[in-house]
């Protein structure tokens, strides 16, 4: 018997006026609440669940990326699907400190370093990692830019993928013929070719 049934049979045990032998009717009608009462259980779980980023469903994931303007893409890990809308969510006004401007364009779903260039002169930013795919640089720009505040001009340089990496990949021509990416996915996303999950 499922545990709410159990509790109302405990409650009306002690009355001695009903007929709780497990074949009478008011036993199974206790076990058909019980079965109800699981199956609000289980929603108020997931409802619970998908209130938070940490513990939300993939499902879930998506809606909040919509809510933020983010890419929604299932074929990306949630861990760094997840780490992006964090990010995205704990920017706040006034954040504009150097190591605040790196976190937050990090809700982007990038990873990067930048550099101060006085007086008067444009950020330097340069990609470390990039935890989203992104199809071309002015979608991505566009992400980094509403990220960034509005009267300070920026440069960007990708510069994630070396020839060193570019080496390691030990892929021949035909793999490299036969791969589903553009250039300027290969740009922005070169440095994870390889890694589980990513393109191959």
């Amino acid at each position: 018997m499922r545990a709410a049934a159990m509790a109302l049979r405990e409650m009306l045990l002690p009355m001695g006026l009903y007929d709780l032998s497990p074949d009478s009717f008011v036993s199974r009608e206790l076990e058909a609440y019980g079965v109800g009462f699981a199956l609000v259980e289980e929603v108020l779980r997931r409802v619970a669940e998908d209130s938070f980023v940490t513990s939300c469903s993939g499902e879930a994931l998506s809606r909040w990326e919509s809510l933020l303007g983010l890419p929604t893409q299932p074929e990306v890990p949630l861990e760094s699907r997840r780490e992006t809308v964090l990010a995205r969510l704990a920017i706040r006004p006034g954040d504009f400190t150097l190591p605040r401007l790196e976190q937050s364009v990090s809700g982007a779903g990038v990873k990067v370093k930048i550099t101060e260039n006085p007086p008067q002169g444009a950020l330097s930013i340069s990609f470390v990692d990039t935890l989203l795919e992104y199809e071309n640089w002015e979608q991505l720009k566009k992400q980094i830019q509403a990220l960034l505040p509005a009267h300070l001009p920026a440069e960007f340089d990708v510069g994630i993928l070396t020839w060193e990496m570019f080496d390691g990949f030990s892929l021949s021509f035909i793999d490299w013929d036969s791969a589903d990416f553009s250039w300027q996915w290969f740009d922005i996303n070169g440095h994870k070719l390889g890694k589980e999950g990513q393109h191959a």
